[in-house]
């Protein structure tokens, strides 16, 4: 799993316009020779984890909840194939590291800034 920045124009009003970062681009490459479940519907089942002020990590977001009976399809991610996914940037008074998690699969830590109370999350 790979993380990088997608940049967008932002319009400033009459012919201004800035580039500005608005979503990390998820990659995500199935490097083995089996596929595994990567989501299912249209969505990833991956969740966001921050470092909290321990420096330990721990998860601000978690994939959605799923019930049996939803007739939702699970996506397969087969071998040498890829998906690409983005998240938005968040923005927030505490600077830390941010990491994707898919499964037992990790993301490189990349900066990230985020409202410290996201670590109250319930789960």
């Amino acid at each position: 799993v790979q993380t990088n920045i997608l940049l967008n124009e932002k319009k400033q009003g009459l012919g201004k316009s800035e580039i500005c970062a608005s979503h990390y681009i998820v990659h995500v490459e199935n490097n083995h020779r089996s596929f595994f479940c990567v989501g299912y519907g249209a969505e990833l089942e991956f969740a966001i984890e921050a470092k909290n002020p321990n420096g330990e990590w721990k998860p601000i977001t978690h994939p959605p909840i799923r019930f049996c009976g939803t007739g939702l399809l699970w996506v397969p991610l087969s071998a040498n194939e890829i998906v690409i996914s983005a998240i938005p940037i968040t923005t927030g008074d505490y600077k830390t590291k941010g990491r994707i998690k898919l499964g037992d699969a990790l993301s490189n830590g990349i900066n990230i800034a985020i409202d410290s109370s996201m670590f109250n999350l319930p789960l």
